[in-house]
């Protein structure tokens, strides 16, 4: 099968953090990071996240914190938003390979690879809540991959010797599939499709199975591009992490064949469309509130100077009339000021939308 790419987004290639695996969650893309030691590392700390913002990693370099230094690599989550903006990085508590969002619990699913049996349970700012024990009788080998299934609300365990699907509240698994010959490095589940990434004679693919795992097709990707993971599915397209010549990463959109049909949930993209529509609606919507109070504001106003005209026998009591209604006006500007960048922010939310419908 030809990989017929329409378009791919460059991850921050400058820098010399390495992505384990990118996520969607509906909504945003959570990207798991490798980070370098501190010493070594440009992007070292949330505050540098929250300024790097379509901008060279490299530019906002700044001295690591003496007493952050350690031998081992720190655990690292960015977020970015539908048009692969960076929007925040998260510490966490350990390092973890593999990430995927479940829809029903809102909550996030984590394993590290060294951790054979335990998969870790996140809230949205990427704290451990819980951690459910893998139980199996078998020899699973190395787990290099989960994916949380929306249709039977379970979760889809990838092992290099085969792929299990685990009860999220007993922790047990029965097992799904299991290779002749590939290496599993990774898997998807979306809307009734496995996208799998194998190790297959000595080269990386992408094998998409049906539900019964009959395999439909292969992804195959040139000799310097290395798939990493599946993201997420659309019609007709699939979204893929690859690294490409061992440091460079992308976001590659894949056209897939005809006879490969995925219909993304509706479920799992409920915050695409209702979250950003919702939120927009709630500005305007108090922007318009505001600027009704304030119209009453200024034609009380307005009646407050007529009377003061009509009654007062004196021209400094006009003035000082006069002083008090332009003090106001002066406060109604600046609160002008405020709506219209409430105004722009819902402009900008609506053009991430619509990047994203494209």
């Amino acid at each position: 099968m030809d990989t017929t790419i329409i378009n791919r987004t460059a991850l921050n290639a400058s820098c010399r953090a390495g992505f384990n695996q990118v996520a969607y969650d509906g909504c945003d893309y959570i990207a798991i990071v490798n980070c370098p030691k501190p010493k070594d590392s440009c992007m070292d700390g949330i505050d540098i996240i929250q300024n790097y913002i379509n901008s060279s990693c490299d530019t906002t370099c700044a001295a690591p914190n003496i007493s952050d230094m350690s031998c081992e690599p720190r655990g690292k989550i960015y977020k970015y938003n539908s048009c692969f903006e960076l929007c925040r990085g998260y510490d966490t508590m350990r390092k973890y390979d593999c990430l995927c969002y479940d829809c029903a619990d809102g909550c996030y699913y984590a394993v590290r690879a060294d951790s054979l049996r335990n998969i870790y349970k996140l809230n949205c700012d990427f704290s451990e809540i819980d951690c459910i024990h893998i139980n199996t009788h078998r020899a699973v080998g190395k787990l290099t991959g989960i994916s949380y299934d929306c249709c039977d609300d379970r979760i889809i365990a990838a092992c290099t010797c085969g792929i299990f699907a685990v009860n999220k509240c007993t922790g047990e698994a029965e097992e799904l599939y299991r290779p002749v010959c590939d290496w599993i490095m990774g898997v998807t589940k979306c809307c009734g499709l496995y996208f799998t990434t194998v190790l297959r004679c000595h080269k990386y693919a992408i094998v998409i199975y049906d539900e019964q795992f009959n395999e439909l097709g292969k992804l195959s990707f040139d000799d310097c591009e290395l798939p990493v993971n599946v993201i997420d599915c659309g019609e007709g397209y699939v979204d893929c992490l690859v690294r490409k010549r061992g440091k460079y990463y992308y976001v590659y959109r894949v056209k897939l064949p005809e006879w490969v049909r995925c219909c993304p949930c509706p479920a799992c993209r409920r915050h695409c469309h209702d979250c950003h529509d919702e939120v927009c609606t709630d500005v305007v919507e108090s922007v318009a509130k505001v600027e009704c109070a304030i119209s009453h504001i200024l034609n009380a106003e307005g009646e407050k100077l007529q009377k003061i005209i009509a009654c007062a026998d004196d021209l400094d009591s006009i003035l000082c009339a006069n002083d008090k209604v332009n003090d106001t006006i002066i406060s109604i500007t600046q609160l002008e000021q405020v709506l219209y960048n409430k105004l722009a922010v819902v402009k900008k939310l609506k053009g991430r939308a619509e990047c994203r419908e494209e």
